[in-house]
């Protein structure tokens, strides 16, 4: 295979974009996993895709949401590990809170989905000096935080407009590298998030909602006919038909339910027969 794609969802609820951005939708806390992750599950059967889920240990305390993920798990999904609070300014915490948010996630997911995640994500697309050797210690697999190039420049445009500071490092990330790599040391895989192999512009759906079609099919064809694998990152409230009375949360996407389903269609599309696991792919590697 000339290159692969993995598919991980990010399953930030309602409540981190309320606290992120200091507005009140006044949605269901619970809506984006009874109804956007839901619509994943449908797409990924249909394109006969398998993703990661990243999860909030938190919400797992919430029945609903414990029932969704054991049946993704079923379906053939992995499970990975987006902390337990998902601070937005996790890359400043000091040891023993990131410590806590890795393990206390880690416990928790085993504890109620009774599997053992291998990778991990940080929120805000940053990791700070513990984060690996803490991976390490709990056997996992692969980290999968950083954003290369300036994505995470518009980023910081983007919250600074709407007057949230976020932690990510717009030049830790500017610099960092955009193919995997292994930190021999840790026996840990470190994947950046898929940017074009050019000026490592932004190719994930929060960013192509703003520059529309023909963005998207530039940069994904330029990255479907560039060799290595690529992590391909989507968020569950992309699904999320805010359409319905929910207008606060629609101008939040600048685009209609129809055009971001139709979009990941076409994600999934360019992709199909191309997907792996990065376990999978981290043990031909060795």
């Amino acid at each position: 295979m000339k290159n692969s794609f993995s598919v991980d969802i990010d399953c930030d609820p309602i409540w981190v974009y309320e606290r992120d951005l200091n507005i009140n939708f006044r949605i269901k806390k619970n809506l984006i996993f009874i109804q956007a992750l839901n619509v994943y599950l449908k797409l990924l059967k249909k394109y006969k895709l398998k993703a990661t889920f990243f999860v909030i240990a938190k919400d797992l305390k919430i029945k609903d949401n414990v029932i969704f993920f054991k049946k993704a798990i079923i379906e053939g999904h992995q499970i990975g590990n987006h902390t337990f609070n998902h601070y937005s300014n996790f890359s400043k915490k000091n040891l023993k809170v990131v410590n806590n948010e890795i393990y206390k996630a880690h416990d928790f997911i085993k504890k109620k989905l009774k599997i053992t995640p291998k990778g991990f994500r940080a929120p805000s697309y940053n990791i700070n000096p513990y984060t690996d050797n803490i991976l390490s210690r709990l056997n996992y697999k692969y980290d999968s935080s950083h954003l290369p190039g300036f994505s995470t420049f518009l980023y910081k445009i983007f919250f600074l407009i709407n007057k949230k500071k976020k932690s990510f490092s717009v030049i830790k990330n500017f610099f960092s590298k955009n193919k995997f790599q292994i930190l021999n040391n840790l026996n840990l895989y470190r994947f950046p998030i898929a940017t074009s192999t050019f000026f490592r512009f932004p190719i994930h759906p929060s960013v192509v909602y703003f520059l529309g079609k023909k963005y998207f099919n530039f940069f994904m064809k330029n990255l479907s006919n560039t060799s290595g694998h690529h992590v391909l990152l989507f968020h569950a409230a992309d699904l999320f038909n805010a359409d319905q009375n929910h207008d606060k949360f629609k101008y939040f996407f600048n685009k209609s339910y129809d055009f971001r389903f139709k979009l990941i269609e076409m994600y999934f599309k360019k992709i199909k027969n191309k997907v792996i696991f990065k376990e999978d792919l981290i043990k031909t590697n060795n």
